[in-house]
């Protein structure tokens, strides 16, 4: 059990020299990595840990927010609220009908692997 504190402690010390860098994951990102840091990944004793009906398998299923951006009737704020609960309980979205060509988004996704050939035209 000594480990694990042991383990916890070290963990917590990375993350709090992480957010003292005050680089972010975007400076994680610049500096060239190809893998996630050990810092941002839990094993999976530590994951068996957050089930709280002890026995019970961990439920590993969850939705992805949407927000679909073609229903007209539905009011901007109502939209940005569901921007912001997406955000805050789970941490990510899915936008659709967003009006953005088929195109732009495989350039995007091809600069944001690297790939030189979405350079060119």
């Amino acid at each position: 059990m000594l480990s694990g504190n042991s383990r916890n402690q070290d963990r917590f010390q990375q993350l709090k020299a992480f957010d003292d860098s005050k680089a972010g994951v975007i400076g994680i990102v610049d500096s060239g990595i190809t893998k996630i840091p050990s810092i941002f990944v839990r094993p999976p004793e530590d994951l068996a840990g957050d089930n709280p009906s002890s026995g019970q398998p961990i439920q590993t299923q969850f939705s992805i927010p949407i927000v679909d951006l073609a229903d007209t009737a539905v009011q901007r704020h109502v939209v940005v609220a569901g921007v912001r609960f997406a955000a805050e309980t789970v941490g990510f979205l899915q936008v659709v009908n967003h009006g953005i060509p088929k195109r732009v988004l495989e350039k995007m996704l091809e600069a944001a692997r690297g790939s030189t050939s979405c350079l060119r035209r």
